[in-house]
């Protein structure tokens, strides 16, 4: 993609909005995008672009959940020039696990599933009688 000017007309009032968006309060990249009416795609460049500015600064982190349940670090914006806050660092294995068993015991449906494919696992697999008469394949 070829870098924007933001020079446009168009450009200059989608920053207007982003501004205007951002005195609300302290605001995602998604949420930005839902705001203005924009996609992701162009509210990042937007952001990058006045953040390189000094017209925003990241406040801090939050969590973000995708489609499919996991969860994301993503930053939040906030207006006025100022210090990015220090991305924090990443989850220890042990910390994620946590996490998943957590949401896991939340949700009785989904702790039920997790049960019984464990118990599943444990029992032997047994040789089906009435299909006995079917040969086995050989390798």
């Amino acid at each position: 993609m070829a870098s924007m000017t933001f020079t446009r007309p168009s450009a200059v009032m989608r920053m207007g909005r982003i501004e205007a968006l951002l005195r609300t309060g302290d605001k995602t990249v998604y949420e930005i995008a839902e705001g203005v009416f924009i996609t992701i795609r162009y509210a990042r460049e937007y952001v990058a672009y006045i953040h390189k500015l000094r017209m925003v600064h990241i406040a801090d982190y939050a969590y973000r959940t995708t489609g499919k349940g996991s969860t994301t670090r993503t930053a939040l914006y906030r207006l006025g020039p100022g210090i990015d806050a220090p991305k924090p660092a990443a989850l220890t294995p042990k910390e994620s696990q946590a996490r998943h068993r957590a949401r896991v015991n939340l949700d009785p449906d989904l702790s039920e599933r997790k049960r019984a494919v464990r118990r599943a696992l444990r029992r032997p697999a047994t040789p089906d009688w009435a299909a006995s008469w079917v040969p086995r394949k050989s390798a």
